[in-house]
């Protein structure tokens, strides 16, 4: 049996995976070549939000 990914609803009724892979530290070169493996390992939420 294959377990459903949880999810968060936010204000607007969006759901947003609980689960989410933070680029905000990884260098950019590193980045891009992360953010196109990370699906793979079943991340549906990529957060690049600058701090």
């Amino acid at each position: 049996m294959q377990e459903r990914p949880v999810n968060i609803v936010d204000a607007n009724g969006a759901a947003i995976p609980a689960l989410g892979f933070a680029t905000f530290s990884i260098p950019g070169v590193d980045t891009l070549r992360m953010v196109g493996q990370v699906p793979k390992h079943g991340y549906r939420h990529i957060d690049t939000a600058q701090i």
